[in-house]
């Protein structure tokens, strides 16, 4: 369930820059270029794939260490296992889901929302002045 609402809360998460470059023009996105916020206010996106693709072509993460685009459509694939019963398409990935939810694999999860949540907390705030204040994870 822990990679799961991992993955919920990273496809919210993106999805939340996404939809604020489309529709906060007037703030803008902090760290993305005008010209590609224009850009992505044009695209339409529903689904996590999708997003992890518009935010890899934007460089919007790139500030994050490894192939961070790559982890994420890893642990959309693992989400998808159980929301929509899709089989993983990982190199040795098992069918049965007590086989292939492991404790490795939660703590992978785990690590990889909170080094995404906290480079959008820094990279992308909002305007102090607007929403919510910073995020504090835990380490």
């Amino acid at each position: 369930m822990i990679v799961l609402q991992a993955g919920a809360i990273l496809e919210a998460a993106l999805t939340q820059i996404i939809y604020r470059a489309q529709n906060y023009n007037l703030e803008g996105v902090p760290n993305i270029v005008e010209a590609d916020r224009k850009k992505i206010e044009e695209s339409r996106i529903d689904k996590f794939a999708i997003a992890i693709d518009v935010l890899r072509k934007y460089a919007v993460l790139d500030g994050l260490a490894g192939d961070v685009y790559g982890e994420l459509h890893r642990l959309r694939q693992y989400r998808n296992k159980i929301h929509i019963q899709e089989d993983v398409k990982v190199a040795g990935a098992p069918r049965d889901e007590d086989a292939i939810f492991i404790a490795d694999l939660t703590v992978w999860a785990l690590d990889l929302i909170r080094r995404v949540l906290l480079h959008l907390s820094e990279a992308l705030a909002r305007p102090q002045h607007n929403y919510v204040g910073m995020m504090r994870l835990p380490a």
